[in-house]
């Protein structure tokens, strides 16, 4: 068995090892994606002008007019004074997606056009470098949802290995404790081959937990429906989500919207306090195809904690079609609301961000260290067949 779950880890490292690395590493970065795209693009980010801002309508009429060929389909809203209003845009019918910005930075008080961007757009630009590092992290920045769909198989198989790697680290003598505990540690003078074992074991071993829940989340953030919410289903109720709710509301062609962006955010507001929710709108955004507004409430774009409310409006009528608001719910619903605030660190905070900005690291370093393992280990079995040959006698 020791010997099978050896080729497991094997092969099944050295088939995710460079995708997790490159997934680790971005991990790292985006763990603080707001605060560096600020810092990165303050000409995007900061606004100067005081006074009332204007309505969001006349704000959505004016980008329009800025910019050709853009529709703009929701909102994000500033936490503090002195940042833009941040309007999403699709395509007009006709025009390939990839032609328009899809983010576009807008002063509330005088509708100026800050600047626009495709988010995710390649590649290395102070302008799009955190956005496409923020969409390749979860996707390989590959069209449509395989890049989405193939990062979640490497998330299951990362979490099946990361049970494979820690039980060959269990020893088969007793007393067990006492014989397992040299996995944990590394020795001070060591060459370079056992140094990369010490690291790759122990560093695999101290951080398990976390390397677990973070390939469990990853699978439940990019295949949620595929694969992640029928799973829990089978152990405890799930409520219907947005995606469910939804798709009987789906139509390829959908007309325009009755109602607009601010109504839009006016009647998430009343919902949303009609249900005891606490916080303000924080942005409203139409999915155009399935006839329906999304109104963000909470009480900051990036909270701590489990998330914000999210109230789904008729964009025909503004009737409200479903409300979810974290913390509430079966245990299913529950277990789902943490995946995404675990992933990201959010669920604590800031020491949670920097807890899993390190622990990117720590995915690319293991992922390292078992590549250059296997290498060490197949010139070794190289170097053997090759002895072996050449004692054998000339027939």
């Amino acid at each position: 068995m020791r010997t099978k779950l050896l080729a497991v880890h094997r092969y099944v490292g050295l088939a995710i090892a460079a995708f997790l690395a490159m997934s680790g590493l971005t991990g790292s970065v985006i763990a603080f994606h707001h605060e560096l795209d600020e810092w990165l693009n303050p000409s995007l980010f900061q606004v100067d002008t005081e006074g009332e801002p204007l309505a969001v309508d006349t704000l959505a009429r004016r980008t329009e007019e800025t910019i050709p060929d853009v529709v703009i389909s929701g909102i994000s809203l500033p936490d503090e004074a002195g940042h833009p209003y941040v309007f999403w845009a699709e395509p007009e019918k006709g025009i390939e997606e990839d032609a328009v910005p899809n983010q576009i930075f807008v002063d509330p008080v005088t509708g100026e056009v800050l600047g626009a961007r495709h988010f995710g757009e390649c590649c290395f630009s102070a302008e799009n470098l955190i956005p496409f590092l923020y969409v390749f992290h979860y996707s390989l920045a590959l069209p449509d949802r395989w890049g989405m769909w193939f990062m979640g198989l490497v998330s299951i198989f990362w979490f099946v290995d990361c049970f494979v790697g820690a039980i060959l680290t269990m020893p088969r003598n007793r007393p067990f404790f006492t014989n397992w505990w040299p996995a944990f540690t590394m020795k001070k003078k060591a060459a370079f081959y056992r140094r990369n074992v010490d690291i790759h074991r122990a560093g695999g071993l101290w951080p398990w937990a976390l390397l677990a829940v973070i390939a469990m989340s990853g699978v439940a953030l990019n295949l949620q429906y595929e694969v992640f919410r029928p799973l829990v289903s089978l152990v405890t109720e799930v409520t219907p989500g947005p995606i469910e709710v939804g798709m009987p509301r789906f139509v390829e062609d959908p007309p325009p919207a009755k109602v607009g962006i601010e109504e839009a955010m006016a009647r998430g507001a009343a919902k949303a306090e009609a249900e005891g929710f606490e916080g303000r709108v924080l942005g409203a955004y139409r999915f155009s195809m399935f006839r329906a507004y999304m109104v963000t409430y909470g009480e900051a774009e990036h909270p701590v904690g489990l998330g914000v409310a999210t109230i789904y409006l008729d964009d025909q009528t503004g009737e409200p079609l479903l409300t979810e608001n974290p913390g509430e719910g079966t245990v299913g619903d529950l277990f789902l609301q943490i995946q995404y605030p675990l992933h990201s660190g959010r669920i604590i905070g800031l020491p949670g961000r920097i807890l899993i900005s390190i622990m990117g690291v720590v995915v690319a370093t293991l992922s390292i260290t078992g590549i250059v393992i296997w290498g060490y280990k197949r010139k070794g079995r190289v170097a053997s067949k090759r002895r072996k040959l050449v004692k054998q006698p000339a027939s």
